[in-house]
C-alpha cells in the first residue's frame, strides 16, 4: 500500500449530510476527509459498528484487542455487520456517551453496518496506554488522525484480523437510493 493511495483534503468543499452532522463534536479536531483511489488496494480492520463510529467520529484513540497489532500506518475502518442485543447496544451507547462527552440524544440512533466509514493511522501497540478508551489487560493499538469518507462505502462484508480491500469505481461513494448515514 503506497502513501499515494490515501489522499485527503479539507472538508470545506464537502456537502452537508447526516453522516457529517453526526460528527459535529469532532469535525473541528479532525477536519480532513479520506479520498479513496479506485483500483488501489487498502488494509482494513473491521470493528463493531459503535466502536468503528467512535474511531472515525468520536475521538477513540485506542483499539483494545487480545492480540498485538503488527501493521502500522493508515488503515480503513470497517463497521462490521455484527448486531448486538438491544441491552448490549444500550450499554455500549451509554459507554460511548460517557467516553466522548456527547449526550446520548446527539449520538446516532443506529450505526451503519457493513460499511467502510473512514481511516485511521495505527502508530503503536502497547499494554498500558494512558487513554480513557484503554481496557486493562488488553493490547492497546494507539490510533491517530482519523479521517472520514465523504460518503461511506456500503455493502462491504468484513473479515477477522486485518484484510485487504480493492476500491472499485462502482462501490466508491455510491449510496443506495434512500440510504442515509
Amino acid at each position: 500500500m503506497g502513501s499515494r493511495a490515501f489522499q485527503h483534503h479539507p472538508r470545506a468543499h464537502a456537502r452537508p449530510n447526516l453522516h457529517e452532522r453526526m460528527s459535529t463534536h469532532v469535525q473541528a479536531i479532525y477536519p480532513f476527509e479520506e479520498r479513496l483511489i479506485p483500483g488501489h488496494e487498502y488494509s482494513v480492520i473491521s470493528l463493531h459498528p459503535i466502536w468503528a463510529w467512535a474511531v472515525v467520529f468520536g475521538g477513540k484513540d485506542v483499539e483494545n484487542r487480545t492480540w498485538a497489532a503488527e501493521p502500522r500506518g493508515r488503515v480503513l475502518i470497517h463497521a462490521s455487520v455484527h448486531k448486538a442485543s438491544l441491552a448490549s447496544e444500550q450499554d455500549m451507547r451509554a459507554e460511548l456517551s460517557f467516553l466522548t462527552g456527547i449526550p446520548r440524544a446527539e449520538l446516532p440512533v443506529t450505526f451503519l453496518r457493513g460499511a467502510i466509514l473512514g481511516s485511521v493511522e495505527i502508530v503503536d501497540c502497547v499494554r498500558d496506554a494512558p487513554s480513557k478508551w484503554a481496557v486493562p489487560e488488553h493490547n492497546h493499538w494507539l490510533l491517530r488522525e482519523p479521517r472520514k469518507l465523504g460518503s461511506p462505502v456500503l455493502g462491504v462484508k468484513g473479515k477477522l484480523q486485518f484484510w485487504r480491500w480493492r476500491c472499485r469505481d462502482r462501490t466508491f461513494g455510491r449510496m443506495p437510493k434512500g440510504a442515509t448515514t
